[in-house]
């Protein structure tokens, strides 16, 4: 690749998008088979991102992240919705029925002025290790 030397698609990637500035509207949706960086593989990759008015939204999923041939994560989803001064966020990874789970719920607040540019919460998330539930509060 071009820009990433190390980042290979050894497969086709498909990308379909729109943009037109006088609705304020831009999509973007893409699906890569394989995506190969490094030693990590990411398998069927989708991107989703999508404009209003007022927000952007970018979903990306992956069926399988391998990080080496023994060590992966399964069911990848991370959600972003960038509105106003604010990124809200969700990462979830494995499915449902896994014994280990993440859902994990943030917010970033970016500020133009002031000592303090930028802020982050973590919001109320799960964490399940072993089949044993860690909830986080919000403080």
């Amino acid at each position: 690749m071009l820009f990433i030397p190390d980042m290979k698609i050894p497969q086709q990637a498909n990308f379909n998008g729109k943009f037109v500035s006088a609705d304020n509207v831009a999509n973007l949706n893409g699906f890569i088979k394989l995506v190969e960086f490094k030693k990590y593989k990411i398998n069927n990759l989708i991107i989703d991102e999508s404009t209003s008015e007022d927000a952007m939204n970018i979903f990306i999923t992956s069926d399988r992240i391998n990080f080496t041939d023994s060590l992966y994560i399964k069911n990848v989803n991370i959600a972003n919705i960038l509105k106003r001064d604010s990124l809200n966020l969700n990462i979830k990874l494995s499915d449902k029925n896994a014994i280990n789970q993440l859902d994990l719920n943030s917010l970033v607040e970016f500020n133009a002025s002031g000592d303090t540019r930028m802020a982050l919460s973590i919001l109320p998330s799960d964490v399940i290790i072993n089949s044993e539930v860690w909830k986080i509060q919000r403080k």
